[in-house]
């Protein structure tokens, strides 16, 4: 399989604005958990799944970030018997939406002879308004999207505690710098149940 790398966009602005790729962020976790009584984690094992969608620098970028925004909220590291288990999963899906494409014909149709801009700046105006015809066609398209998942369970309960999910479309060319992976996981993170210290 050709490996495809997730588009992180480095403005954080950007990514819920106008950039073309923007990204949707949700969460949801579990109200009964509380989770001021956790101060360990651990990140969970990698998921090889993930590796045919993005290459070892990427993990790394990944993992990363994930350790920052725990250390973030006064978590530590552990290797043994950790609070708090984190983990990430990469989806990739095809979407595919239609585009619509209209051509008004008249006499003097927009940007005809002596239309609206033409030479004279006079004309017939905007053509087939009263007695023109009206060709619509719709084209198929698809694009390559990407779901970031990170999960976080309780170790003790086995049980998944808190989830965020970041979705945004694919980009076969771009590479994630660190600041996007970082910019990304902050908006993951940013409605986790404890706030950064």
């Amino acid at each position: 399989m050709k490996k495809i790398v997730l588009i992180l966009l480095v403005a954080s602005t950007a990514l819920l604005s106008s950039c073309g790729s923007g990204m949707d962020v949700s969460y949801d976790y579990d109200r009964s958990v509380d989770f001021t009584k956790f101060s360990t984690y651990a990140i969970a094992e990698w998921n090889e799944d993930n590796s045919e969608l993005v290459d070892q620098f990427t993990k790394n970028k990944l993992q990363n970030a994930m350790r920052t925004q725990m250390e973030l909220r006064g978590m530590t590291e552990v290797k043994d018997n950790p609070d708090l288990v984190v983990d990430v999963f990469i989806v990739t899906s095809t979407e595919e939406y239609t585009t619509a494409y209209t051509t008004h014909m008249g006499a003097g149709g927009y940007g005809g002879w002596g239309g609206y801009g033409g030479w004279y700046g006079r004309g017939y105006g905007y053509g087939g308004m009263n007695y023109g015809v009206a060709s619509t066609q719709y084209v198929e398209h698809e694009k390559l999207m990407g779901t970031v998942v990170i999960d976080v369970y309780d170790e003790r309960t086995k049980k998944l505690a808190w989830q965020g999910v970041a979705k945004g479309e694919l980009n076969q060319d771009s590479k994630p710098t660190e600041k996007g992976v970082n910019n990304m996981m902050d908006k993951i993170f940013y409605k986790y149940p404890i706030s950064k210290k």
